[in-house]
């Protein structure tokens, strides 16, 4: 997925979550303060969280600006928050950064006006952490996240998820590689959790639509690339799928490109 995809998709889950927020908001929050502890009279705010990732992405940084102007539509309709306004508490959670996400959510409980929900974190691997541990706080959890465990309401029992459910993904792709006549297929990942699950997932959807993996090269190391291509490269993948992020996706394909 391009980043701008994701920044379009990240838009329209802002403008639906917003909505959604306000109702709930509306329903939860009653008295609110502002930062001084002060009951404002006229206008209180409602404060939300919210946990960004990929501070230094061309694209992906403008994250905040894009949930602000949510927030600040939502905000300008009336006969919705009349008498509230929505603000955001938010801050970069890191790259793939469970500990920092967790940080950030320890500040949102314990430091400054209180948050009634949260938007985030969008990646898996923060989002199975900090998505359980804000539950204990009663904290709605709203997100991109789309890792198979998210779905356990015993454990996740405030997680709604705004986007679309990864093995549903992972059957279109079987039915596509079927469509193709492709039967045999290579993994190359980044051999962290969120990336782990997801390619086990993709492997077992695969298999069962007749779809065989040769390969499952998981990479921790990024300096020896070369040496899981030409592990794929004595297997005679010509099909790779490959789960990376951006920056290391590039590194990828120029090894691809200058290895013998």
């Amino acid at each position: 997925m391009s980043g701008l995809e994701s920044l379009v998709r990240f838009a329209t889950a802002c403008s639906v979550i917003s909505a959604w927020w306000s109702v709930t908001v509306t329903a939860t929050a009653s008295g609110s303060q502002n930062e001084t502890g002060t009951v404002q009279s006229s206008v209180s705010p409602l404060y939300i969280g919210a946990f960004f990732p990929f501070q230094h992405s061309s694209t992906l940084k403008f994250q905040p600006v894009v949930a602000q102007t949510a927030l600040d539509h939502i905000n300008s309709l009336p006969g919705i928050l009349d008498g509230y306004r929505l603000e955001m508490r938010w801050n970069w959670t890191g790259n793939d950064s469970p500990q920092g996400a967790l940080r950030i959510l320890y500040n949102l409980v314990f430091y400054g006006p209180p948050v009634v929900a949260a938007f985030g974190p969008s990646l898996p691997s923060e989002a199975a952490i900090v998505n359980q541990v804000a539950a204990r706080f009663n904290i709605v959890q709203v997100g991109l996240a789309s890792g198979g465990k998210l779905s356990d309401r015993s454990i996740y029992p405030y997680t709604v998820r705004a986007f679309h459910v990864t093995k549903e993904v992972h059957n279109a792709r079987a039915a596509f590689f079927k469509k193709m006549g492709w039967k045999r297929i290579a993994f190359i990942y980044e051999d962290s959790l969120s990336f782990r699950e997801y390619m086990t997932t993709l492997q077992s959807v695969l298999e069962a639509n007749d779809v065989q993996v040769l390969l499952s090269e998981g990479v921790q190391d990024f300096s020896n690339l070369d040496i899981h291509l030409q592990n794929l490269k004595r297997q005679d993948a010509r099909i790779i799928f490959v789960g990376f992020y951006k920056f290391v996706t590039l590194k990828l394909f120029c090894e691809v490109n200058i290895s013998p």
